[in-house]
């Protein structure tokens, strides 16, 4: 696996995690969807100056989206979140229905 596909990856990873739309990303940062779809397909690899771009929109350092590991730090966390949420409303429901 590249780096390339690792940071493509990694924002299509970070962005569905945040709720960010690939549409967002392309209008924030200037970078097309197109553009990420075909470093992802091996046709080309990403440019430091669009990898920095994108990056910036998201906030996030270059180091990180270049990160192997990361992906799968943001899916973990992800679903934390989302065991979270369902202990939340199985709580609520558990209130609800002894209230």
């Amino acid at each position: 696996m590249t780096a390339s596909d690792v940071f493509a990856d990694n924002v299509k990873i970070y962005a569905k995690a945040n709720g960010i739309m690939l549409a967002d990303i392309e209008t924030g940062s200037g970078v097309s969807v197109g553009y990420l779809s075909r470093i992802k397909k091996r046709h080309t690899f990403i440019a430091l100056d669009n990898a920095i771009k994108i990056s910036d929109f998201l906030q996030l350092p270059l180091e990180t989206l270049l990160d192997p590991e990361f992906g799968t730090k943001v899916k973990r966390v992800t679903i934390q979140r989302r065991i979270q949420e369902l202990e939340a409303e199985k709580a609520q429901l558990l209130s609800e229905l002894g209230g």
